[in-house]
């Protein structure tokens, strides 16, 4: 299921090159998401707040120095300490329970009445009778006397969850607790102890309704005891409470914003608004502002696709791979920035210019990436050092890539782009702040871990090979190792075939290099180009032996064979996986051409037929890029050049320039952007390359000292040296 989902998103990726109809319809769509997501995740700054920051992240306004003095209140947790320290000791205030309101006799009488009661209805089995009467009789006095004592002193109520005070104030004088104040609570335990002491069940008392009955004389006073607490915790609270004059520091630039500083710095910013001196923030035209910057910045892109890139701008598939890269790397910036402090720094935004350098441009890779650094700075407290920082490193990736030809480059890569960052980390702190101890060891510790995270596009690439289709220089280099299976099945199996594509490959090379074309792409597709001759290698001149097995074939019917190999070699290059871009060379090598040979004997052979050029042709299509043209100009002229009889300068010369203006006689190169100067070009290395290839030697004379006598290594090296002189 995997596989097929893959297939199918591959396959819709690459169908959206084909669609003329609605090519623009998906460079659209990926716009306008793209520009949605972004705007959607771009931090939003509170409308009370003036300064875009965040606590714990750098200050980036430069200082913020007070205008006007400015009152500064502890903190809601500083103020939480003042009252839970003032609460362990506060001395709360009692108001004595008039007598019209509370009956000491009346409260005795009442737990004596109900607690008997309870006692009396109990079952005779759980008391002996024998002794009822006199526990309970005791009972009654115990009760009653703790019960007077108690009342006879001051009796208060505490709540469930309140621990009880050491002092209190009582009628304007504060006492401790002590023998003659007590608790309700404490009233009910020494009931309970005295049930114990008659040895009666306790749950006669604990389960009855005896608390009921127990009310205290004294209550608390929570107005004035409020009241006092109050002004306790404001007198704490404003003995705590600074005074900033006026040209006070708030936040230095580049400092890391503090809790108590960024409460105070939206102090700050609610005074000024509220003194009318800064008009307050609208969270509409902040909206507003990021979506034009976003805009803009997208459309920069795409302008630049469209004039200076056309490999990208041609191509459905390249463009929205480079908008979509674009777009993702920026939410999961902003994502990962809401998370973590300095995520922004921690994000490696270095992986996006090294992606699209690998399948493009250099200079599409700098400018994509300086679009993500810019947009990302959008997001920063610290936008002028983020932007430079992620400059430098995104520079160093591109020019340390320059030649990629090996993944381990990438490594190395990293390493660079560590030390960029930290260089101009230092530099730019230097040139702020001027001081060491401005520079953070966080920072560069989050910078490293930045530039470890770029080697993860090692994993990326191959992701996006397979995604997209695209194919990247270290595929290449590894797609021309003559250890692949293809390409040392088509060395042992046509071995003939095999020079002959190692030689088209370097003519080719040569040739793209000179014009500026993708070489190694160009060399990667010669090499692969004939692999369809494995189905039938003997029926190709260069893999026979003195026998030819067309001899005994009609013309059609060798025109059919050779012309199959094309087939052949699709198939087998889609069986081992190459990518479209090595299989449009093996279809387009030929174009549309003819198998002339054959074409024309069969001519001969049938003068009075009007003979159908279709058995001959082959299938195409004709070559749609410079790397394509290349191969087929420089696959017939060297399979040509094989068939002079003499390789003299002229002789090459007129070779080259007959089969590339026949090609171009015969329209097979209509559909290449080649310029005539770039054809013009090519000849000139054919020319040039083929002349190397089949330099004359001179004749060596005779040794005219075979006969004597005389050391054998010293001879031996003598004439090796000199041959070797001579070539």
């Amino acid at each position: 299921m995997g596989l097929f989902r893959k297939t199918a998103m591959k396959n819709f990726i690459q169908s959206l090159d084909t669609n003329k109809k609605s090519s623009m319809t998906p460079r659209i769509v990926t716009l306008v998401v793209t520009f949605l997501a972004i705007l959607y995740f771009y931090p939003r700054v509170e409308d009370d707040n003036l300064y875009r920051f965040k606590v714990g992240q750098l200050w980036d306004h430069g200082d913020l120095v007070t205008q006007d003095s400015l009152v500064v209140p502890p903190d809601s947790v500083t103020i939480k300490m003042i009252e839970d320290s003032i609460r362990q000791h506060f001395v709360y205030v009692y108001t004595p329970v008039s007598a019209a309101d509370f009956n000491v006799q009346a409260t005795i009488d009442s737990v004596d009445s109900y607690l008997m009661q309870s006692l009396t209805t109990m079952s005779t089995d759980d008391i002996v009778n024998s002794l009822f009467t006199t526990r309970l009789s005791q009972l009654r006095d115990n009760i009653r006397h703790n019960l007077s004592k108690g009342y006879q002193g001051k009796v208060v109520q505490l709540g469930p969850n309140d621990d009880k005070p050491e002092r209190i104030a009582l009628t304007g004088n504060i006492r401790r607790f002590s023998d003659d104040i007590t608790t309700t609570d404490e009233l009910l335990e020494q009931i309970v102890n005295s049930v114990e002491n008659q040895q009666l069940p306790v749950d006669v008392v604990t389960s009855s309704g005896v608390e009921r009955f127990l009310r205290p004389n004294v209550i608390l006073n929570k107005d004035i005891s409020d009241e006092r607490f109050n002004a306790e915790v404001g007198l704490e609270t404003d003995a705590r409470t600074r005074i900033l004059a006026p040209g006070y520091c708030i936040v230095e630039r580049g400092d890391l914003v503090t809790p108590q500083q960024g409460r105070i710095i939206l102090m700050y910013t609610q005074q000024l608004i509220a003194d009318g001196k800064v008009n307050q923030r609208s969270s509409l035209l902040t909206l507003l502002g990021q979506a034009i910057y976003i805009l803009l910045l997208l459309s920069v892109l795409v302008l630049y696709t469209y004039m200076y890139a056309p490999r990208v701008w041609e191509r459905n598939s390249n463009f929205i791979f480079i908008i979509s890269l674009v777009g993702a790397f920026v939410v999961v910036s902003a994502i990962v920035s809401r998370f973590l402090v300095l995520g922004l720094y921690l994000m490696p935004i270095v992986i996006v210019p090294i992606l699209v350098q690998v399948f493009f441009h250099a200079r599409t890779a700098l400018w994509t990436g300086v679009i993500v650094a810019l947009l990302n700075a959008g997001m920063s407290a610290t936008g002028l050092q983020y932007f430079a920082i992620q400059f430098v490193g995104i520079a160093a990736a591109v020019f340390s890539l320059r030649d990629l030809t090996k993944r381990s480059q990438l490594l190395q890569t990293s390493v660079l782009v560590g030390l960029a960052y930290i260089a101009m980390y230092v530099a730019f702190q230097f040139l702020t702040n001027g001081a060491v101890d401005s520079l953070m060891g966080r920072v560069v510790a989050v910078l490293a871990v930045n530039a470890v995270l770029t080697s993860v596009c090692y994993v990326l690439m191959s992701g996006v090979e397979r995604l997209f289709g695209f194919v990247s220089n270290v595929t290449l280099v590894e797609l021309t190792d003559v250890n692949n299976p293809l390409l040392r099945s088509l060395s042992d199996e046509c071995p003939g075939t095999f020079n002959h594509v190692v030689a088209v490959s370097n003519l080719a090379y040569d040739a793209a290099r000179q014009i500026g074309a993708d070489a190694l792409l160009t060399r990667a597709g010669a090499m692969y180009h004939d692999i369809g001759k494995l189905a039938n290698p003997m029926f190709f001149t260069e893999n026979q032996h003195g026998i030819n097995p067309h001899d005994g074939l009609s013309p059609r019917q060798s025109a059919e064979i050779i012309i199959s190999h094309v087939k052949e070699g699709l198939k087998r290059a889609e069986k081992a996986g190459l990518p479209q871009q090595i299989r449009d060379f093996i279809s387009e090598h030929h174009g549309a051409g003819q198998a002339k040979y054959f074409y024309y004997t069969y001519c001969k052979q049938h003068p009075d037929e009007d003979v159908d050029a279709t058995p001959f042709t082959y299938p195409g299509p004709n070559p749609r890029s410079r790397e394509t043209s290349i191969l087929m100009m420089a696959d017939a002229v060297e399979a040509a050049s094989r068939s002079l009889k003499e390789h003299t300068p002229q002789a090459i010369k007129d070779l080259v320039n007959k089969i590339i203006d026949g090609q171009i006689a015969d329209g097979l190169h209509n559909d290449s952007p080649l310029s005539f100067h770039d054809i013009t070009m090519i000849k000139e290395v054919f020319i040039r390359k083929l002349m190397t290839m089949y330099h004359s030697r001179i004749a060596y004379p005779d040794d005219p000292n075979k006969n004597r006598k005389s050391p054998v290594t010293s001879h031996s090296g003598q004439s090796s040296d000199n041959e070797t002189e001579k070539r």
